[in-house]
């Protein structure tokens, strides 16, 4: 998806809960600033974002405006965020975020991410190459848990 919007969010006069998505896709890339979003920006709850791809996800680039592609389930108001589920074999970050937390002035809990895979690409990043990925786990309720695969030599 090039700069495109996938959304299934609950908006900030909502009540109810943001839909889930589910993607299952051969090869998910997401660039110039694309986005798929199932965030809180009122009472309920965030929606589960669910990636799996058969052989790879791609989260890469900004777009004009600077903002980065992004996969994305936070809570801006009384909400919880919803969990955000990824599962590729090959997972490429270049400049994209993956993120399940707290806005500003939020009194909601944040998400939770786990991403599941084989391999993890950061082109630009310094040291960049490729790390094993077993499973890296973070939670945004406010201690993050997480476990870092180390780079292969």
């Amino acid at each position: 998806m090039d700069g495109g919007l996938i959304q299934g969010a609950v908006d900030g006069q909502g009540s109810g809960n943001a839909s889930g998505i589910t993607i299952m896709a051969g090869r998910l890339e997401l660039t110039r600033g694309a986005r798929i979003d199932s965030s809180s920006y009122g009472v309920g709850r965030g929606g589960d974002l669910t990636v799996t791809a058969t052989d790879a996800i791609s989260i890469t680039g900004w777009d004009l405006m600077g903002n980065p592609s992004r996969l994305f389930s936070n809570t801006f108001s009384l909400g919880d965020g919803g969990r955000l589920s990824l599962s590729a074999p090959i997972l490429t970050m270049d400049g994209g975020v993956i993120e399940a937390g707290t806005g500003q002035g939020s009194r909601g809990n944040g998400g939770s991410v786990e991403v599941r895979g084989g391999r993890y690409l950061a082109p630009t990043a310094p040291g960049a190459g490729s790390a094993p990925c077993r499973r890296a786990t973070a939670s945004g309720s406010g201690s993050p848990t997480r476990s870092s695969p180390t780079r292969a030599s």
